[in-house]
């Protein structure tokens, strides 16, 4: 059995200073777990005929129908439509539906393939990673992850068990609270106290798991990067790149991982340390003025990074 991955709107990423090649590994270490073959990637439309599967992996961004075609559509996309209108074989895509028929809004696309693209799943398995976009970060091996893009640890709380079968998991991995300390917590009126019931709820979910036979870890917050870092228009919030000073959000982070460090000894679940020093050096985190780290910084990279 033969499997490569392949983007229809550029080249699969792999650089390991872009967030987006963390979950060209991250994918393809869950296929390999799945299917026992890692994945070849391949950009040209030539090699597509040389495969039983495709997975159809149109970066982290994708969206269902959602083609982001910056500058137009490229002579690449066209061929691999066209080769992939030949296939034989099996097409393939990760917790986005690909349909092709929304392409041909696009008056340079004329031909798509009439073949169905199979969804799957990251999130099936026993062991999970649940988190928001940073949770990537902490991907490894053997594990299957849940994204919840955007999610604060806030949001997340008011009903964990809605985005995951949280109770079937024999580990689960849990990742929240940066986007808290970034945008929300130095907002409100005693930002202590709204650490410590954060904390709290947190800790209850944990035990919660943990009585239902479930192995809990949850990660420590990393330190905060400094506030010269430029920010994209989607990394804002209320047309801010953050609410308090550096030093503020970074003694909250503090605060933070003490309190579950200290309730990790008393509800049953391991507080993982965090694995980079502060402050946050610009070398750990995306190159594109992004607030993720990069993949060559992630916690667990030798386990699935290539």
């Amino acid at each position: 059995m033969k499997v490569a991955m392949l983007n229809l709107l550029g080249n699969i990423p792999i650089r390991l200073n872009s967030h987006n090649a963390g979950w060209t590994f991250c994918l393809a270490s869950i296929i390999e777990d799945r299917s026992g073959v890692y994945p070849d990637f391949i950009n040209d439309a030539k090699d597509i005929k040389n495969y039983d599967y495709i997975v159809i992996n149109n970066g982290i961004n994708y969206k269902k129908d959602q083609w982001n075609f910056f500058g137009g559509v490229q002579e690449s996309t066209i061929e691999k439509l066209q080769e992939l209108s030949k296939f034989k074989g099996k097409l393939i895509s990760y917790n986005e539906e690909v349909e092709f028929d929304s392409l041909l809004k696009r008056k340079e696309i004329t031909q798509i393939p009439d073949k169905k693209v199979y969804l799957k799943h990251t999130e099936t398995g026993d062991n999970i990673i649940i988190g928001d976009s940073h949770s990537l970060s902490i991907f490894k091996k053997g594990y299957n992850i849940k994204r919840i893009d955007g999610k604060t640890l806030h949001g997340f709380l008011k009903d964990p068990y809605s985005y995951y079968d949280l109770n079937n998991a024999k580990k689960v991995y849990m990742y929240f609270g940066n986007i808290d300390i970034r945008f929300h917590i130095m907002r409100q009126s005693s930002p202590m106290n709204a650490i410590k019931d954060l904390c709290d709820k947190y800790a209850k979910l944990a035990w919660e798991l943990w009585n239902n036979e479930s192995e809990v870890f949850i990660q420590g917050l990393l330190p905060i990067e400094d506030e010269s870092r430029k920010i994209p228009g989607t990394g804002l919030y209320k047309d801010k790149p953050f609410f308090g000073t550096q030093e503020q959000r970074e003694q909250m982070r503090i605060l933070f991982n003490d309190y579950m460090r200290q309730h990790s000894n008393q509800f049953n679940f391991t507080f993982v340390e965090p694995w980079l020093d502060s402050p946050l050096s610009f070398d750990d985190m995306e190159a594109r003025q992004s607030v993720h780290v990069r993949p060559s910084s992630y916690l667990y990279k030798d386990t699935f990074v290539c």
